[in-house]
C-alpha cells in the first residue's frame, strides 16, 4: 500500500507500520523487568504500611496512623 505521499506502507518488506507491541525478549526483556520492578515496589510499600499500622495500633499514635494511611497510599498508587 502507497500513502498520499508515495511512501510504502504495510508489513512486507520488513517495514513498520508502528502497531507492533514490543514485549521484549523471552529471557528477561524490558517489559518483564519493568513488571518485577513494580512488584518489588509494590511489596516493599506494603511490607511497610503493615510495619506502620501495627506499630499504630500498638502505640496508639495519631501521627503514626497517618503515616501508615500514607504508606498504604503509596502502596495503592503501585497498581496505577
Amino acid at each position: 500500500m502507497v500513502d498520499e505521499h508515495g511512501a510504502s506502507r504495510g508489513r512486507g518488506g520488513g517495514q513498520d507500520d508502528g502497531l507492533a507491541l514490543d514485549l521484549g525478549s523471552a529471557a528477561g526483556g524490558p517489559d518483564v523487568e519493568s513488571l518485577r520492578t513494580v512488584l518489588v515496589a509494590l511489596a516493599a510499600n506494603a511490607l511497610i504500611a503493615v510495619a506502620k499500622s501495627v506499630a499504630a495500633v500498638i502505640t496508639t499514635s495519631a501521627s503514626l496512623t497517618a503515616e501508615a494511611a500514607h504508606s498504604w497510599a503509596d502502596a495503592g498508587d503501585q497498581v496505577f
